[in-house]
């Protein structure tokens, strides 16, 4: 919501959403009569990590350049390394497609 409003404040968070092995330490709840907890799957840690690119590229955050490189040159998925591409080349200032 923060990088909605261009709040910069969201840039801790949005960083430690594209780290991939913080995010396999993340759990989601069981079903609602169990206390047991279920960790995400890659689909899940997928769409985080898309999400915080898009949260970085609404902000125009350019000091993100060398981690959006990162995730976008050694992600396994090809989801997230093309949407870091993509926001990439934004930050870079390359014109939209």
């Amino acid at each position: 919501a923060l990088a909605r409003l261009k709040d910069a404040r969201a840039l801790p968070t949005l960083e430690s959403m594209l780290d991939r092995e913080n995010l396999k330490r993340i759990q989601k709840p069981g079903a609602p009569d169990d206390s047991s907890r279920i960790p995400m799957d890659d689909n899940q840690r997928d769409d985080v990590m898309i999400n915080a690119l898009r949260g970085i590229n609404e902000l125009d955050a350019k000091d993100e350049l060398p981690r959006v490189s990162a995730v976008a040159d050694g992600d396994p998925s090809y989801k997230v390394r093309d949407a870091a591409m993509k926001v990439r080349d934004f930050l870079k200032g390359a014109p939209r497609k």
